[in-house]
């Protein structure tokens, strides 16, 4: 019970009784066991193969101490299992980037005035991207086995799946532009999306309005590609007028919004017509697709226009 609860596959609140904890499986999470391959190549592409060690790690243990966490990839190091030349100093920093992107979040803890017999575990929303205080000094004196004191005692950290979700789903959104249109379309979309995410939860069905004025400034500056800075209004033009995943801001043509919603339903609704492509014919799939479009059809109307 006690590894099910650490590795968040179980949770527990107070029950009726005061002095009884009541449990509940968290299906979801056990669910995320079929991700965690991919949350690995995902982290590695992004962050490189110190990142990938330290996820894999926490994801192995469920929560752990940065201290412990970074330890133990230098153990793995010396055993030549991982990452040739990652130091204790290099590891620490990667872990720190990691809090900072926000794969990595502090878990709850049980408040110091809490006398229940069941405790309670909280954690206040401004502590959960805080990075730990974490002397160097004292991790290689425990690297090398040294006698010495981690300075994160009782500080425990998690994965955060909800960012390796939104990373996941920025990424499907960025391919399908891609292979509707071209790598540079797919690129003003991933910039759309990351000045989005300045102004907007990740989770919204739709964005704040993103300034036009703004994406080109940003795109000009970091020279991304000159061809997609020459014509960045036609890009725009193309994903608005083609997909629906952007709009413009009613009332102000210099502002662009990002419709999640309508994005995420289209590559759904295409997922689904390939599953019935593949299984049942394209013939099946036409017909499908116009019932789903015109929702209520009847037999003679799919026969005059689907045939």
């Amino acid at each position: 019970l006690a590894i099910l609860i650490q590795f968040g596959f179980v949770s527990f609140k107070c029950g009726k009784v005061p002095s009884t904890a009541e449990y509940s499986l968290n299906k979801e999470k056990v669910l995320l066991l079929l991700r965690y391959p991919r949350y690995l190549s995902l982290i590695e592409k992004k962050e490189g193969a110190e990142a990938k060690a330290l996820i894999e790690e926490l994801l192995k243990c469920g929560f752990d101490t940065a201290s412990h966490l970074i330890l133990r990839v230098s153990t793995r190091v010396k055993e030549g299992l991982v990452l040739p030349n990652g130091s204790v100093l290099a590891l620490r920093e990667k872990l720190f980037n990691l809090i900072h992107q926000q794969y990595i979040m502090r878990y709850p803890s049980p408040s110091k005035d809490d006398v229940n017999k069941v405790p309670v575990l909280t954690i206040h929303e401004n502590e959960l991207f805080f990075p730990p205080e974490l002397n160097v000094q004292s991790l290689i004196k425990l690297d090398h086995g040294l006698e010495s004191t981690a300075d994160d005692i009782g500080v425990y950290w998690r994965i955060n799946f909800d960012r390796f979700h939104q990373e996941m789903r920025d990424e499907i959104i960025v391919d399908a532009i891609k292979r509707r249109f071209d790598e540079h379309t797919a690129q003003l979309m991933d910039q759309l999306l990351e000045l989005m995410y300045l102004r907007t939860d990740a989770w919204a069905t739709q964005s704040n309005p993103v300034p036009f004025v703004e994406l080109r400034d940003v795109i000009n500056k970091k020279s991304i590609n000159p061809y997609l800075s020459t014509y960045v209004d036609q890009y725009l033009k193309i994903i608005e007028e083609s997909s629906g995943f952007i709009s413009k801001f009613e009332g102000s043509s210099g502002q662009i919004e990002v419709n999640l919603s309508k994005a995420i339903y289209e590559l759904t609704c295409t997922a689904i017509d390939n599953i019935v492509d593949q299984r049942f014919g394209l013939k099946a799939a036409r017909i499908f697709r116009l019932v789903r479009a015109k929702k209520y059809m009847e037999q003679d109307q799919i026969q005059q226009l689907a045939m």
